[in-house]
Order: C-alpha cells, then structure tokens, then sequence
C-alpha cells in the first residue's frame, strides 16, 4: 500500500480448512490483519479475534475429533453498511453437553463480546456460529472522543475544539497524530483534517526529533498523571514562520483495553506571553471594579451560582462515573466466571476442590484450572498462569484451555501435552506481542489403593503433598521452563503414587510471592508454604483449599495477584462412601 494513494480494502473474505488447531491459529491471525487493515480499533479487534476465536475452538470441539478424519471448518467474514458480520461453520457431529464434560461456556463468552451471536446445531451436519459486530467503533472516530475508549461529553469536546492552546492526541505505537483542535490547526498553519494521520515528528525541525521521541517515550512510560514538558520548534508553512518557538506538555492515557496514546498541549510561546498580559491586565479590572459593593454583590452572586452549577455537574459526573466502573467490573466477572469450569468434577472414587482468587475486580486476570474425563479410567487436570491480564490474558487464557484439552484427547502423555502448547503459544505470539504461560499438565488414575499420577511442569511452582500421617513434601519439578517463550524448552515430568489419606494441592504463584513483611518480604521466602501446611496436619482437599482460602484473606493489600488453587484427595479407606 502506497503512501496518499492506498489500496482498496477487502470487504469480505472466506477460507475452508481441516479442522485443526494449527490452522485455528492461521486463522485467528488472518482475521486480526483483516480487521486492523479496514480501520477497526484495536480494542474492537481484540473482541472480534476472541469471539471468533471460541466459536473456532468449538469447531475443533466437533469437527476436529470427526471420525475417521478431521472434518472441515470455513470461516466467512463481511463488513458491509457498518456491520460486521463472521459465520464459523464445520461439518462435524454436534456432541450436546453431559454432565461430565465441560462445553458451551466458550461460545458464552463468544455472546459476551459480540453484539449479537446464534448458533444453529445442525444433526449429522455440524454447526454454524454467527458473530454480528453492528457499526463498530474505526481507528479514526470522531474527532470529539480524542481517545479510543475515553467516555466525553458534547461539552467538554467542545472546550477542548476551542481551547486556546493547541491540543494533539498522538498513538504510541504508529508516532501518528489522533486527534488536534482548532488552536494546533492554527499554530501549525495547518488543517484538523491534514493533521490527523500526520507523523507527529513532521510538524517540528529536525534536530528536535530527538526530543520529541523521548518526550513522548517518558510521557506514555511513566507511572505518574503529571505532565512531562520539553520546548522545540515547529517546521511552519511559510518561509516568514519558518521556525515558530513552542512549549510542549505531555501525558499519557491508558484505556482499559491497554491501548495507549500521547496527549500534547502545545503552546506558542508569543501567543502564550500576549495571553498572559492579557490575563494580568484583567486581574487588574477584577480588582478596579471589586472597590464598589454593588460590584462586589454582583460578583459574589454569579459565583454562588458558577459554583452551585458546578456542584451539581460534579455529582452528575461521579455518578456516571460509578455507574461506567460498575459495569467494567460486570463484564469482568462475565469474562472471569467462563474461562474457568463451571462444575468441577471429580474422579471416580476421589474428592476434589478448587478456588479462584482475584487480585482485582475490574480486570480479567491469566490464572487457570480445569479437570476433565479422558476415559473411563484416567482424568486429566491442569493448573497455570498467563502473562498479564485484561483482554489480551483472556484471549491467550481461551486459547491455552482449549488447546490442553484437544492435545490430551490424542496424546496424553503430560510432556506432549506441554509441547503441543509451547508449539500453538510460540507459533502464535512470537513476534511484537510474545504471550508466556507457567503450567503444570498431569493425568490421575485412581485404583483400589490410592492413585497414580503423573505430571508435567512448565515452570511452574511445585505441587504441595500432605500424606495420611502428615508428612509435608514438595513435588520436584525443577527444570520445567516456561510455556510459550522458547521454541524448543524443557519440561520436568514425575510419577506421583497417593495413599488413602493422602492430599495433593496445586496453586498459581500469587500465593508464594505475596508480600507479608517490611523490604517486600514475601510470604514463602522462608518455606512460609511448607510450615503452613505442617501446621494442618493431616487434612483433606476441601480442608486445605479452605485454609489457604482463609490465608490470602488475612493478606489483605499484600496480595498483588491472582491465585488460583486446585487439589485432590484419596480418601481414607474406612471414610464414608
């Protein structure tokens, strides 16, 4: 695509294929370019690509474990009269959901970021989800938003369109122009409509390029709201203004989608000295005319009523305020409760319990857990941690879950199982946006006398094990590396034999590492894990979860993470049936 003179954008677009997860990730990655090239936001694209990307794995789901061969999966996507429209379809065998399986919540979170979502069983012919996305919202929206995601009044677009100082919002990631009002049109002798788009280092000389770059790498890297200020000159239009001295402001805003741009309020230095002799000089008329009480009355009655107005529109913005951060943390929880298995099953003549724990209620957090039938005989189980959290962990948290499941259904020794991961998270995410995980995969086997476990960790913390006579031992794992972060890793694997009594408990490293002491002194610096489950003594999975439940409570702020907990018991053998 040429620079001024750009090619048209394809507005529909379909591709049949095996129903594999490899080429569920080919997809998944055509489909983001396509969106991000039609001028749709990323926060937008991001629930486009997670969308489609449940109703693929529901394809996997089906299609995918066809017998004698793979069925097929065509994804067909529109955008027409501002509508977006995605059709997933496969011609595999739809299998409804049992109670012991764990199905449908991921086209329920597939509903929960789309605006509109049917899918139609079809017996003996597969299934067909479709996505609508009704006028979504373009990388180039209304000039009065400035920010994507950034709720504005009518009101305060407007001052800030004829504020007298000019105003750019400037996208980290392209270096490109937003957003500018009326005073950056003027002071850059330019139009609104050419500045947007424009290489925000065009506009200035060239040996202040440099400084425009830190400015802004300070600006949009820093934890602190206040402004960070630099002085530069612009490049002007004519030869006259050829070099127009300005002062520069910039912060940075961050929407919850993790998109982050550069806000800059830029100054002529000469208009801004003639404004402030302007503002001096009304001070004076302020004080001439405070001399009369009549004057003086008049004042203090227009401010009584500035301020009862002023009142009045702050509660009105508190309250919206509260109402938007109410729903942020709803859709939160929505996204939370469907990555994580709606009913735990346990294994035949096992008990089992699990807890997730969130560090926050207004982001979606990376923890993980799932356990799940793979015959008769042998349950497999897994427990992780993705990098980071918000939309992206969530996409990359669907992905993980969904790709363990499919691997252990055709190979579920615990070392294939990890590697089948590494392999779709490196493919997947390698290049500017590298997503990790930290896993342990096993599989259980209960017997007439206890259990058979065998395991795999991928940098993952060690398994905890509390035997029937209150021996309290780590599981070695040492060596696992991490998931997703190398092409070629390794992974530690061990056969774990559990006795009647005895209980094993996984968690996720929001545990370890919370801070309970001064210089950040965290909790299992000192074995603090090891010397709690001691203390319990013999115990059961309910018993513990409820314990290290009752644990990150008593954290309170030192508790910076999520955690998730996921434990197994042998019962003893003259326990209750």
């Amino acid at each position: 695509m040429t620079e001024g003179n750009p090619a048209p954008l394809p507005q529909r677009w379909s591709h049949t294929a095996a129903a594999e997860p490899t080429v569920a990730t080919t997809i998944r990655r055509r489909l983001h370019q396509w969106s991000l090239e039609l001028g749709l936001s990323r926060a937008v694209v991001d629930d486009i690509v997670l969308g489609v990307y449940e109703a693929l794995a529901n394809v996997v789901e089906h299609a995918y474990r066809s017998v004698p061969e793979p069925g097929t999966m065509t994804i067909t996507a529109a955008y027409e009269h501002r509508t977006l429209t995605v059709t997933v379809s496969d011609t595999g065998t739809w299998r409804p959901p049992t109670p012991t399986t764990d199905r449908s919540h991921g086209l329920q979170l597939a509903a929960a970021v789309a605006d509109e979502l049917v899918v139609d069983h079809r017996p003996g012919f597969g299934t067909v989800v479709t996505a609508v996305w009704t006028n979504p919202v373009t990388a180039a929206r209304s000039q009065s938003a400035m920010i994507e995601g950034s709720p504005m009044s009518a009101t305060a677009a407007d001052l800030l369109d004829t504020a007298p100082c000019g105003v750019f919002s400037v996208d980290v990631a392209t270096a490109r122009i937003l957003y500018a009002n009326a005073a950056a049109a003027r002071i850059t002798a330019r139009t609104s409509d050419s500045l947007v788009g424009t290489p925000v280092t065009d506009l200035f000389t060239s040996e202040f390029e440099p400084v425009l770059t830190a400015l802004m790498d300070v600006a949009s890297t820093s934890g602190s709201d206040s402004p960070v200020g630099a002085s530069a000159k612009l490049t002007g239009a004519t030869v006259r203004d050829a070099a127009i001295a300005v002062s520069i402001l910039a912060n940075s805003l961050q929407t919850p989608t993790g998109a982050v741009s550069v806000t800059m309020t830029l100054h002529n230095d000469t208009e801004r000295r003639v404004r402030e002799t302007d503002l001096i000089t009304a001070r004076d008329d302020a004080e001439t005319a405070q001399d009369t009480a009549e004057a003086a009355q008049d004042h203090a009655e227009a401010a009584l009523d500035r301020s009862q107005d002023a009142l009045g529109a702050s509660e009105e913005a508190r309250k919206v305020a509260e109402a938007e951060m109410t729903q942020v943390q709803i859709l939160a929880s929505t996204l939370q409760r469907t990555l994580l298995p709606p009913i735990l099953s346990a294994p035949t003549g096992m008990n089992v319990a699990a807890h997730y724990h969130p560090a926050s209620i207004d982001e979606v957090g990376g923890d993980f857990y799932d356990v799940f039938p793979l015959d008769n005989e042998t349950w497999g189980f897994f427990l992780g941690d993705v990098s980071g959290k918000g939309a992206g962990a969530a996409a990359v948290t669907s992905l993980t879950r969904y790709t363990l499941r499919a691997a252990a259904v055709f190979d579920r020794d615990p070392i294939a199982v990890l590697k089948n991961l590494n392999t779709v998270l490196h493919h997947e995410f390698h290049g500017d946006d590298p997503r990790f995980c930290t896993v342990v995969f096993g599989t259980i086997t209960p017997g007439p006398d206890g259990a058979l476990v065998h395991l795999a960790s991928g940098g993952h913390p060690p398994a905890l094990r509390i035997t029937h006579d209150a021996v309290v031992d780590f599981v070695d794992t040492t060596g696992g590396q991490l998931v997703g972060a190398l092409a070629e890793p390794h992974f530690a694997s061990v056969s774990v034999s559990l006795q009647p009594g005895d209980v094993m408990a996984f968690y996720t490293d929001g545990l370890t590492e919370a801070i309970v002491g001064p210089g950040r002194t965290r909790f299992d610096d000192e074995g603090g894990l090891e010397s709690f489950a001691a203390r319990k003594g013999p115990t059961t999975a309910s018993r513990i979860v409820d314990d290290l439940t009752s644990l990150l409570a008593s954290f309170g702020a030192g508790l910076q993470d999520d955690v998730a907990l996921l434990a197994f018991e042998v019962p003893p053998a003259d326990a209750d049936s």
